[in-house]
Order: structure tokens, then C-alpha cells, then sequence
């Protein structure tokens, strides 16, 4: 029930910034990562080599989202279950007010559960191995 009503919540903020017109980034897709742990021959965003977002950074960046007014957060990569940290991200988003979806291959679900305790939307690509 808890997500239904924040989905909700988040679809009248919308709404209601549109009719006031006021003018907000409601919607944030943010990479976290270039690392994946498949190689898959169609895709080229598994570049190791480019840093990431250290996890202070990207805590600070999720608070400026939030002032800004952005409602909706997709966290996407590589693959986001690679950042050990991504639990943090997730609960700092999610406190803040924010419907956090992930992208994910799939593949480390199972160990990552507790990560995504609080997320309104699991995406999983079934284009991978």
C-alpha cells in the first residue's frame, strides 16, 4: 500500500507543477556507474576506465534534486548493483521524498535485495546473456 500511495503522491506533485506551470526537473535519470559485469556485444557503456561519482558526491547531489523539486529518480548504469553503496543512494532518495526506480540486468538481485528495500519500480533488461 505504501507504494501505491507514493506513486500517487508523486503523480499529483506532477500534476499539480504542470497546472501551476511551474517549471522544476521532475523527472532525474542519473548513471551511477559505467561497470557491468556482462559484456554484451550490442552494448558499449561498460567503460571501466571512466570514474564514478564518489558516494558523498552523489549524496549531495541527490539533496540538490530534492530541493530542486525532482519527484522521480531513475538510477541507471552500467550496472547499478555493481556500487556498493547504492542501498545508501537509494534510502537518501527515497527519504528525501523521491519514487526511485532501478535499472538492473538482473543479475545480482538476489545478493542485493536489501539495496532495493523502498523502490517504487524494478527494471530489469532481459538483453543481456
Amino acid at each position: 500500500m505504501r507504494g501505491l500511495y507514493s506513486t500517487a503522491r508523486v503523480g499529483v506533485e506532477i500534476v499539480t507543477a504542470r497546472m501551476l506551470g511551474r517549471r522544476v526537473p521532475l523527472v532525474v535519470g542519473l548513471c551511477l556507474t559505467k561497470r557491468c559485469n556482462y559484456r554484451c556485444v550490442h552494448c558499449d557503456v561498460w567503460d571501466q576506465s571512466l570514474p564514478e561519482m564518489e558516494a558523498g558526491d552523489a549524496l549531495r547531489l541527490l539533496q540538490d534534486m530534492a530541493r530542486a523539486g525532482v519527484r522521480v529518480l531513475s538510477l541507471t548504469g552500467g550496472e547499478v548493483l555493481m556500487r556498493p553503496d547504492l542501498g545508501v543512494l537509494v534510502r537518501a532518495a527515497t527519504a528525501a521524498g523521491m519514487s526511485v526506480g532501478v535499472n538492473t540486468n538482473g543479475a545480482l538481485v538476489g545478493e542485493r535485495i536489501d539495496d532495493l528495500a523502498g523502490i517504487s519500480l524494478l527494471m530489469v533488461s532481459l538483453d543481456g546473456p
